[in-house]
């Protein structure tokens, strides 16, 4: 009974191993393998071309292969050559038989670094499906972006109506990639300009991967410009090590502006209406606060100049005006002699306004013009007019009398 039901079971196993046999032999068998071989250059590059040698085998597992098919999918980071379609067309592939093909591939310029999946498929027989496998390829950016790590400037907060104003700005490489022959150019908005020709350019040579360098700047700010973040731009142009072009990158910078007092001249007045030579003469002048700011001890003081026939005797030349607040109108007034030898013109004088805000004191250079329209007689006209009068009242007594009484 026992030996019975031995030779029960061994017929059994040999049915279930024929039958395995049978059903892999029947089975569409994965008798291919696609492995990649190599890669040129190891590792492949950010913006490059890359080849690989990719090569499919039949190992023997299932029997010979027909109408063996290879393609490469180009899905990102990588991508084929124009025109190429990344198929290869086989046909029969017998047992232990193989296969290399190479292919050119581009790398993507953002690709990221480290390990990146290329997509292949692969076809056993003409009515089998697709079958896809992975291959790793290794990828390392030579990429250059910049940013702006630091932004500082003299004075340290910037307002309107500064003038030369020094702007440093950090640029940092944070690529993987070195920049060389690199160059910024600072572009600014409305109501900004250029201190000087090429104060908006800066030459900064080679920024190496995480290396900065310093942009140094010089720009005007004018009264017009608004409180609050300005946006310039810095355009930086460099040449790339690998592809020896040049290449071009725009940040945005953000330039803030702070509130401050402003003043004009909003009209003037001069007593007598019309300055003759050796006059002494009252300015009267009506400041206003057009700024953003409050204006404390606001003070005026006509500026001397040895070619103008003014003279500011006696602490004349300066005026307190107070504390003037936003659009507040405050009154300066000023007493000069006009020397004997002035020419007849009108004189531009320079009046300079000073404020305190913030514990900072502000200057700020204004202009008047002061006609000086007549002279005075001189002692020898009146001498002279008087000599004419004398001697026509003689000639008068001398011969009219006569004759009237006669």
């Amino acid at each position: 009974m026992r030996e019975q039901q031995c030779r029960t079971l061994r017929s059994a196993l040999t049915v279930l191993v024929l039958l395995t046999i049978l059903a892999a032999l029947a089975a569409p068998a994965e008798a291919l393998s696609v492995k990649l071989m190599k890669y040129d250059p190891y590792p492949a590059n950010t913006g490059e071309y890359v080849t690989v040698w990719i090569k499919i085998e039949n190992p023997g597992l299932g029997g010979p292969s027909e109408d063996v098919k290879l393609r490469v999918v180009p899905e990102y980071p990588f991508s084929l050559e124009p025109g190429e379609t990344g198929l290869e067309e086989i046909g029969k592939l017998s047992m232990n038989d193989y296969a290399m093909f190479d292919f050119r591939l581009r790398v993507d310029d953002n690709a990221i670094d480290g390990k990146n999946i290329l997509k292949v498929e692969y076809m056993e027989r003409i009515d089998s499906e697709w079958s896809e496998t992975e291959l790793t390829i290794e990828v390392e950016s030579d990429k250059v972006d910049f940013e702006i790590a630091d932004i500082d400037s003299v004075p340290l907060r910037l307002k309107p109506g500064d003038e030369d104003a020094k702007i440093v700005v950090e640029i940092q490489n944070i690529g993987d990639g070195d920049a060389e022959c690199v160059k910024s150019r600072l572009m600014l908005p409305p109501g900004f300009n250029a201190s000087d020709s090429y104060s908006d350019i800066a030459n900064l040579g080679t920024v190496a991967a995480d290396a900065s360098s310093d942009a140094t700047f010089y720009i005007d700010v004018d009264e017009s410009v608004q409180p609050g973040e300005q946006i310039a731009t810095i355009t930086i142009t460099y040449m790339d090590k690998d592809s020896d072009e040049y290449k071009e990158e725009t940040l945005d910078l953000r330039i803030p502006i702070k509130n401050t007092p402003l003043f004009e001249i909003v009209s003037s007045e001069i007593t007598p209406g019309t300055i003759t030579v050796g006059d002494t003469a009252t300015l009267k002048m009506w400041i206003k606060n057009t700024g953003t700011e409050d204006g404390e001890s606001v003070r005026v003081r006509a500026m001397l100049k040895s070619e103008q026939p003014f003279d500011f005797s006696n602490g004349e030349a300066f005026d307190y005006v107070g504390d003037l607040d936003v659009g507040e109108i405050g009154e300066a007034v000023l007493n000069f002699d006009v020397g004997d030898d002035a020419a007849l013109k009108t004189y531009l004088l320079d009046i300079e306004i000073r404020c305190v805000e913030d514990e900072d004191v502000h200057l700020f250079d204004k202009k008047v013009p002061v006609a000086v329209a007549n002279a005075k007689q001189s002692n020898l006209i009146l001498i002279f007019i008087g000599g004419a009068i004398l001697m026509l009242l003689y000639l008068g007594y001398r011969f009219l009398l006569p004759k009237i009484r006669g």
